[in-house]
C-alpha cells in the first residue's frame, strides 16, 4: 500500500464526521480531494467514475467513506471515486 504525506496521507480519522471535517486538517483534506479528483478527470481521458454530485455531495461521500474505513488514508477516500 502507497502512504502519503501531507493531507491526502492523512489519515480518514480526521474526517470521521462532518464536525470533524470543519477542522482545519478536515478542511485541508477535502481540499485536498478535490484537487486530486480534478487533476485525476482532467488526466484520466474518460476514466469511468462515480458521478459527481457538486462540492456538498463529493464531501459527504468522503465522509462516509472514512467514518467506514478510518484506518484508510484520505487519497483512498478520494480514489474510490474511480472504483477498485
Amino acid at each position: 500500500m502507497l502512504r502519503l504525506n501531507g493531507a491526502g496521507g492523512l489519515s480518514c480519522r480526521v474526517l470521521a464526521s462532518p464536525a470533524k471535517a470543519r477542522l482545519p486538517e478536515g478542511r485541508a483534506a477535502l481540499q485536498w480531494s478535490f484537487g486530486y479528483l480534478t487533476g485525476r478527470v482532467q488526466s484520466g481521458a474518460g476514466e469511468p467514475h462515480q458521478r459527481f454530485a457538486g462540492p456538498d455531495g463529493i464531501a459527504a461521500a468522503i465522509i462516509a467513506y472514512c467514518r467506514a474505513h478510518p484506518k484508510r488514508q484520505v487519497a483512498d477516500a478520494a480514489a474510490d471515486f474511480f472504483g477498485p
